[in-house]
């Protein structure tokens, strides 16, 4: 399963270019990423095959880093795809915990961070 390494960065220029080298440098493929702003610095979400690896590179690199398991799903681009997904875990007692992706075309491919991925996937039949 994919993992969401979330390390904190400054919000200054060239900071996301060495993040990112570090980890391209090192055999991290990035497929999916996504940026909050916190205040002065920054969240960078990376979505990575190998979570334990990447958050391992990144301390040793001296960023605080975590690694959290997530669900990647494929919704067709109709109106209401994803607030079904949302209704389906909510109807379920599952709480998301975080989500980006993006639709383009005919289909796209969101990743959501729950608080039960077990329980998540059994409700979005998405298999182990």
């Amino acid at each position: 399963m994919p993992d969401v390494i979330r390390a904190l960065i400054p919000d200054e220029p060239g900071a996301l270019a060495k993040l990112t080298m570090i980890l391209a440098e090192r055999g991290v493929q990035v497929n999916g990423v996504n940026l909050l702003p916190k205040g002065r610095s920054g969240e960078a979400q990376f979505l990575v095959k190998d979570g334990k690896k990447a958050k391992n590179i990144l301390d040793e690199a001296g960023f605080q880093a975590s690694v959290d398991d997530v669900q990647l799903i494929t919704l067709s681009n109709e109106r209401t795809a994803l607030a079904d997904v949302c209704q389906r875990l909510a109807k379920a007692g599952i709480n998301i915990e975080g989500c980006f992706g993006t639709t383009y075309g005919k289909q796209g491919t969101f990743v959501l961070m729950t608080d039960d991925n077990v329980a998540a996937r059994d409700v979005l039949d998405l298999g182990l």
